[in-house]
């Protein structure tokens, strides 16, 4: 499939995004039955179809380099946490796809599940909205069960661009009406995600973010007319559905920010099933410190990279505490892992061409 010229234009656009990193192109098909409720795809991640017989993966150092057909992923695994080794395609009815993680934002949870004993899928306010938002404004009123699109992401080498769960981090691009729309700028814009930033973005990617936040704090609507810094306790109730109707959402201050809420939802099982006596807030305290840091943006966008725990920003109160930052005003550190060639006895990708 050819990459429109609209969706190259957005490219140069993003580009100047990052002058100093090359830019990945990948193209595409959005099927729209991945989305909740149809399907189990949320509103900050999602399988994009890759024809592999067509080359889709094209790369440039430079504007003025053309996009260049690159194979270092043909047969590409990720090393990731403990060792763990993750495929970075799939294959869903004879057709590979990749996992995308939309770079710089979060969305509530439409299901995370803990790996704990006594689990169960849980859910939070906004998570199925947010989810039919996205897929409403992918189909624009249009027929196609399949939407064409343009996967990018600024890197400079291979091992950069699949995360320790080996998916891809990236932006997506489609077409509409000859204009091209980038999914992730349009959630936080519209209130639909929060922005949530890594220590892999650039100090002008996150300022982009920051300009479109600024747009959908106007509105008053959408993630941050929910979002809460109180940790109440754990909805049990809450908890991922098999197909819709959407349910209206409740009114008021009643989501956190998702990455608290994981963490609570971890907690809460343990607490339940006796695993830890510990209160929410020694209990993140305890965490591994690459599960458990942070940099302040403003630090971040200083060229400082003092990092700080996340239980420094809970304080005590009725509930299971207070969370003091929302989440524009931190930068998480990426944790780190390994791309390799499955067919080359486990080596190091480490060139495109």
């Amino acid at each position: 499939m050819k990459i429109n010229k609209s969706a190259l234009d957005t490219t140069v656009k993003f580009k100047e995004l990052h002058p100093d990193r090359g830019v990945l192109e990948v193209s595409g098909q959005l099927d729209l039955s991945q989305f909740w409720p149809s399907g189990s795809s949320d509103a900050d991640t999602a399988h994009v179809n890759v024809d592999m017989s067509v080359n889709p993966f094209k790369f440039r150092q430079t504007l003025n380099d053309p996009p260049q057909a690159t194979h270092a992923f043909d047969n590409a695994w990720v090393l990731g946490r403990q060792g763990a080794k993750q495929a970075i395609h799939g294959i869903k009815q004879n057709t590979p796809f990749l996992i995308i993680r939309f770079q710089g934002i979060d969305a509530p949870e439409l299901h995370y599940q803990p790996v704990e004993k006594g689990t169960a899928d849980f859910r939070q306010v906004l998570g199925e909205t947010c989810t039919v938002k996205l897929a409403e404004n992918i189909k624009d009123g249009s027929a196609p069960s399949t939407v064409p699109c343009t996967v990018v992401t600024a890197v400079n080498h291979p091992g950069d661009v699949f995360d320790t769960y080996g998916r891809f981090i990236g932006d997506i691009l489609i077409n509409q009406n000859g204009n091209t729309v980038n999914l992730n700028h349009w959630l936080v814009e519209k209130g639909w995600a929060y922005p949530t930033y890594y220590d892999s973005m650039t100090v002008k990617e996150i300022t982009a973010f920051d300009a479109l936040l600024a747009k959908s704090k106007q509105n008053a609507a959408g993630v941050y007319a929910h979002l809460s810094a109180d940790i109440k306790d754990l909805d049990w109730h809450l908890l991922f559905r098999r197909g819709g109707p959407i349910q209206q959402e409740p009114a008021g201050k009643n989501t956190l920010m998702p990455k608290i809420f994981r963490r609570l939802a971890t907690w809460s099982v343990k607490k339940k099933n006796g695993s830890t006596q510990d209160s929410f807030i020694a209990y993140v305290k305890s965490l591994p410190k690459d599960q458990n840091q942070c940099i302040l943006t403003s630090d971040f966008k200083q060229g400082t990279r003092k990092l700080t725990s996340l239980e420094t920003f809970l304080h005590a109160n009725a509930d299971n505490g207070q969370f003091d930052k929302v989440p524009e005003e931190l930068v998480f550190v990426e944790a780190p892992s390994k791309l390799f060639d499955q067919q080359q006895g486990g080596k190091e990708i480490t060139k495109w061409f």
